[in-house]
């Protein structure tokens, strides 16, 4: 993963403004990153309570994950699922559509898959 790419921004979308959180990813996922991701996405969670999320999951870059990585990532998931309005994964890898799939289906959080930014870009407005 690439966290110094990572950005929070603002975008509207189906008419109502709210944060994203958008993530890049790239090479194997593993669970030393996702301790990471998670410690980070908790406290962004935690600055803005009780406010409903986008994140954008770019995994365009994405070779693999490891198991324990998807359940750590699945937990904190679990953890703030009130936190999240919806997930935009970002992928053409089989392998990574299924994993978020399960994970969708494990935490029941909205999610849709993309095969790039320009298809995630016409969903939301920035600004």
């Amino acid at each position: 993963m690439r966290s110094e790419d990572d950005s929070v921004y603002a975008a509207n979308w189906q008419g109502e403004q709210l944060p994203v959180a958008h993530m890049l990813f790239d090479g194997v996922f593993t669970l030393e990153q996702a301790r990471k991701v998670s410690e980070e996405w908790e406290s962004q969670v935690k600055a803005f309570p009780g406010k409903k999320w986008i994140m954008v999951w770019d995994c365009q870059q994405m070779t693999n994950y490891e198991p324990l990585a998807r359940g750590l990532f699945q937990r904190m998931l679990l953890d703030n699922k009130k936190s999240v309005q919806h997930i935009f994964l970002i992928t053409d890898s089989m392998i990574i559509k299924a994993g978020a799939k399960l994970l969708s289906m494990f935490t029941g959080l909205q999610l849709s898959i993309h095969a790039s930014q320009e298809e995630v870009k016409k969903k939301l407005v920035v600004g």
